[in-house]
C-alpha cells in the first residue's frame, strides 16, 4: 500500500525524544519507527478483541456446563473454578471501562447477572 498523506502530530518534547530514541536504537527514521507502532498497536487490539470473544464463548460454554450441572445436582470434578476466576481478573485487568460497559450490557440484553464479587450480584 502506498503511503501518500502526511500526518503531523504533536508531541512532547519529553515523548519526541523518547521516541527518537528507540527509533534510533532500531535503525529507523522517526516517522517510520511511530508509523510501526500505530500498526503493531492495531493488530495487539485486534488480538485482544477476537481473545475476548473467544473468552466470553468460553465463559458462555462454562455457564452451560454450570446449569446443566446444578439442573442434576451431579458435580462435574473437570470444572477449575479457580482458573476461571483468574481469567476473570486478568480480563477485568486488560479490559477498558468502555469495553467493561460494552460486555455489562450484552449480559443484561442476555439476561445474565453481572457478576461483582458480591453474592448479591444484580442486573444492576
Amino acid at each position: 500500500m502506498a503511503k501518500t498523506i502526511p500526518v503531523q502530530v504533536r508531541l512532547s518534547m519529553e515523548k519526541r525524544l523518547q521516541y527518537e530514541d528507540e527509533a534510533a536504537q532500531r535503525g529507523l527514521p522517526l516517522s517510520t519507527y511511530l508509523r510501526m507502532r500505530l500498526e503493531e498497536g492495531d493488530r495487539i487490539n485486534e488480538n485482544l478483541a477476537a481473545l475476548r470473544i473467544m473468552m466470553l464463548d468460553g465463559f458462555s460454554n462454562i455457564e452451560s456446563r454450570l446449569k446443566k450441572e446444578q439442573k442434576s445436582q451431579q458435580p462435574e470434578d473437570d470444572i477449575d473454578y479457580g482458573m476461571m476466576i483468574e481469567a476473570i481478573f486478568l480480563l477485568r485487568k486488560i479490559a477498558s471501562p468502555m469495553d467493561l460497559n460494552m460486555i455489562h450490557k450484552e449480559l443484561k440484553r442476555q439476561g445474565i447477572k453481572i457478576w461483582t464479587g458480591n453474592k448479591e450480584s444484580s442486573h444492576d
